[in-house]
């Protein structure tokens, strides 16, 4: 399933649309579950602004909206953490030439996936620890709601937000945030826990120590150094013919408009300057002669 990063999408938003109640309504929007929550969200968008409205109806909501998501994939993220969080992880090594990088990387890799074996060997218990202390939060919550049951594993719960209908035997919810993330919402657990069981029992296998192993099960093989390569018969690779741009090369990324600046590098943007010479503001030492050549020029043409 493809998606869109909501943080990427919304800046490309506010390059037209800069207002903050917009911003708002749009985050509301990607996280709503259920069809209602959204419409909701999209009519007071159209009431604000109508061509911010349009621009973001264009985009079709299955690719960045929750309650268009597929829930196959049981996932409700909204952003892309995960690969930008990976280009961090592997920072210092995109900065070595190609082979040294490959082989960077694939030392980085080895060792992450020997540490996450010996991590999850080490853990008690079904599921992965993130989920097991998400499920006994939703747990306590879900004691202010009330569980009625209706027959058939179908039960309906009734809490602050109005009704809502769980089956537990299809694992569903017509709130929609069980369907798409796999793991028990507030009304789920409300249900499950008045059917005596317990909501970790009822979590998607995704989610368990078992697929956590198999995910980390396959092993990156160390190899030697390029001294102990086997030798081929065939012409050897020649490295692309490099050009270089002016000036120095960047490494870091541009930042959005919406990002936040790093407030310990100090810059001089907004500061007025002020010449060494005359003390006036506006120019420095630098420029005062071709704004005294300016004036000159000016004063000769009247």
């Amino acid at each position: 399933e493809h998606r869109f990063c909501v943080r990427h999408m919304y800046a490309n938003f506010k390059l037209r649309f800069k207002d903050k109640a917009l911003r708002d309504i749009i985050w509301a929007a990607a996280r709503a579950y259920e069809t209602d929550g959204w419409s909701q969200k999209m009519r007071e968008l159209q009431v604000a602004n109508r061509e911010a409205y349009d621009w973001l109806s264009a985009i079709p909501a299955n690719l960045w909206s929750r309650c268009m998501f597929n829930p196959r994939s049981k996932c409700d993220l909204l952003s892309n953490n995960v690969s930008e969080s990976f280009n961090q992880y592997i920072k210092e090594a995109r900065e070595e030439p190609i082979l040294s990088m490959f082989e960077a990387i694939r030392r980085l890799i080895m060792c992450r996936y020997q540490k996450k074996r010996e991590f999850i060997s080490k853990v008690k218990g079904k599921i992965c620890p993130r989920i097991h202390d998400k499920v006994e939060e939703i747990k306590a919550r879900a004691m202010e709601y009330e569980a009625v049951q209706a027959g058939q594993g179908i039960w309906e719960i009734t809490g602050y937000a109005g009704h809502r209908v769980v089956n537990l035997n299809a694992r569903t919810c017509t709130c929609r945030e069980w369907d798409i993330t796999g793991v028990p919402c507030v009304h789920a657990c409300a249900a499950i826990i008045d059917s005596d069981q317990e909501p970790a029992d009822l979590i998607h296998p995704y989610y368990s120590i078992e697929y956590y192993c198999r995910a980390y099960k396959g092993m990156v093989v160390p190899i030697p150094e390029e001294g102990l390569w086997v030798q081929t018969s065939g012409l050897p690779i020649q490295p692309p013919k490099l050009r270089r741009r002016p000036g120095r090369p960047r490494k870091l990324r541009r930042k959005s408009a919406d990002e936040l600046v790093n407030n310990d590098v100090v810059t001089r943007k907004g500061t007025i300057t002020h010449c060494s010479n005359c003390n006036m503001p506006g120019h420095n030492k630098k420029t005062r002669k071709q704004l005294r050549q300016v004036v000159y020029d000016a004063l000769n043409c009247v």
